[in-house]
């Protein structure tokens, strides 16, 4: 269930954490909470997602089959306006050349940087080097 979560935010956070409007969102939760998976705990009874948080993603789908409601945007919206960025500025600096870390807000981490230090503290936690 947890995986299911984990999925899910990944697929949110790559689009760019794009967020429902607040009457979608009441909807979603409307129909969540009629559904006979839903539980006290405001969790899908299915996928175990807390729906108060991700009701409000418009990446985010029902887990149930068939679907209660769907996804907003597909999660390849952003890999399509990451294009366009890339297309723009190879135009305007002949020079540049597409790397995810080329992509990356100064003082943002690449995801290897990310996992190493995260490596050498879990190690350091441990008391390893």
């Amino acid at each position: 269930m947890v995986k299911n979560f984990a999925k899910d935010s990944a697929n949110f956070i790559k689009a760019g954490a794009p967020m429902c409007s607040e009457k979608e969102f009441e909807r979603r939760m409307n129909i969540c909470r009629d559904c006979e998976h839903f539980t006290e705990k405001n969790q899908c009874g299915i996928c175990g997602c807390l729906m108060t948080i991700k009701a409000g993603w418009k990446t985010a789908e029902c887990a149930d089959t068939p679907k209660r409601w769907e996804k907003l945007m597909e999660k390849d919206e952003s890999d399509i306006a990451m294009e366009r960025v890339r297309q723009v500025m190879e135009k305007s600096e002949p020079d540049f050349k597409y790397t995810k870390e080329s992509m990356l807000i100064p003082g943002q981490k690449s995801e290897i940087q990310f996992r190493e230090e995260r490596r050498k503290h879990l190690n350091k936690l441990k008391g390893r080097k």
